[in-house]
């Protein structure tokens, strides 16, 4: 039985995880997509996208398991959110990257 005081809660998170795995799938196409899209700072941003994606795939677990009525076990558990862990991890690495790209170009511009 869930507590009435989850249910905005899950509801919520439902939604943000919902859009967040749509527009990041959407940016991760279009960056296949279309060739405009080949230099190193969409490159980050792509990978950035993804990453957030499994990212997001963890809070989808967290809602199917706040509204399910059924319990995991910690091993499965733990191996279903290992993607979780390594969009958070990468997503973090991915943004340096970007950052460090993006100064590089602002800082000592190509002419």
């Amino acid at each position: 039985m869930i507590a009435l005081e989850l249910i905005p809660l899950g509801i919520i998170l439902l939604i943000v995880t919902s859009i967040g795995i749509v527009g990041n799938t959407i940016m991760v196409v279009a960056f296949f997509k279309f060739k405009k899209l080949k230099s190193y700072c969409h490159l980050f941003i792509m990978l950035t996208c993804l990453a957030d994606c499994f990212h997001n795939y963890g809070q989808l677990i967290f809602t199917v398991h706040l509204f399910g009525d059924f319990q995991t076990p910690q091993f499965i558990c733990s191996l279903v959110n290992i993607p979780t862990l390594i969009g958070v991890i990468s997503g973090s690495c991915w943004m340096l990257a970007l950052g460090l790209d993006r100064f590089f170009a602002c800082k000592w511009p190509i002419r």
